[in-house]
């Protein structure tokens, strides 16, 4: 498959506080030096405790957040140089957990989803702008009467349909959904993922989908990268990784996660989850799981393991394989 995005050594450090007068600022380390390869056409799955920084990479990925270190190239060129060119950013879209904080509460679905068409097509007005409005809402599975609501008249799996259906609305070729049924009722949960995977073959989309749920990433995923901590710590195809997890914390969120249970994953309680992540502002000097991993050696707490490929499609980062 054809790369066409590949970040290389990205970095996004927060500032934590600053001692007197300003020295010895301290920051957290977000996103730590991530490379990684998106592929066209595939949904990856990026994958992490709350905190991991996949947001964080996410937000980057689509163009929102540029980064400290590192670049990130977008069909070979690099994307935060060319951002400012209309087709790139239309080509590029995102939804995020909460459609309330991205929908305006004072449009109506109409003005929301007619703002974003107009992005992409400026000459269409009247019976043919609304007629692409209804298109897009029905694609949705919502109906006309829509059209003149509000955000605050809709339910949560309306309000998040609306918000795929404006980032849909400008033809993307990559979608980046963040934790976008985590907010939904679980009922609605598989009809919004089961009309994710329809479009993404309607469209041709790539899809990177974030999230910390692994029976999601089985249902709907190729691919998995594994972030703790900033760092993506192991990458390989899901069910490889579902049925022979490499790094140790893989196989922790496996062996703690119900929904992985269900599909008959990887489970051994040695890797029960176990304490909480350090501090990101002073994480340790080696591998960063190291202080909740069952198999840890000395080497692993002065040594950070570099992610390395044990095969053609599958690298970890554990200084124990």
């Amino acid at each position: 498959m054809e790369v066409i995005m590949k970040l290389v050594d990205v970095k996004k450090y927060f500032p934590a506080g600053a001692g007197i007068l300003g020295f010895g600022r301290r920051y957290v380390r977000a996103v730590d030096g991530v490379s990684l390869d998106i592929y066209g056409g595939e949904v990856l799955a990026l994958v992490g405790e709350s905190g991991s920084g996949k947001s964080t990479l996410g937000k980057i990925v689509a163009g929102l957040l540029k980064p400290d270190g590192g670049r990130v190239f977008y069909r070979g060129e690099d994307l935060f140089k060319i951002l400012d060119r209309k087709d790139v950013r239309h080509k590029i879209q995102a939804v995020f957990q909460n459609p309330d904080s991205s929908l305006n509460p004072r449009h109506t679905i109409f003005d929301t989803l007619s703002e974003a068409i107009r992005a992409k097509n400026p000459k269409l007005e009247g019976s043919q702008l609304l007629g692409e409005t209804v298109r897009l809402l029905k694609l949705m599975g919502l109906s006309e009467d829509h059209l003149i609501k509000y955000p605050g008249e809709l339910s949560g799996g309306e309000k998040q349909r609306v918000a795929i259906a404006r980032a849909l609305a400008v033809e993307p070729e990559i979608l980046v959904a963040d934790e976008i049924v985590a907010a939904i009722d679980v009922s609605v949960r598989a009809h919004i993922l089961n009309l994710l995977m329809d479009l993404k073959e309607m469209y041709k989309l790539t899809l990177m989908f974030i999230t910390h749920d692994m029976g999601l990433v089985w249902a709907i995923a190729d691919r998995i990268a594994i972030m703790y901590m900033g760092k993506i710590v192991e990458e390989s195809p899901v069910e490889e990784t579902f049925k022979d997890p490499l790094h140790p914390y893989t196989k922790m969120l496996l062996t703690s996660s119900p929904s992985a249970r269900l599909v008959g994953a990887y489970v051994d309680e040695k890797f029960k989850a176990r304490g909480e992540p350090p501090s990101p502002i002073d994480p340790p000097k080696g591998c960063k799981f190291v202080t909740r991993c069952p198999i840890a050696t000395k080497e692993c707490w002065t040594q950070e393991p570099p992610l390395k490929h044990v095969s053609a499609n599958r690298r970890p980062a554990c200084l124990k394989i």
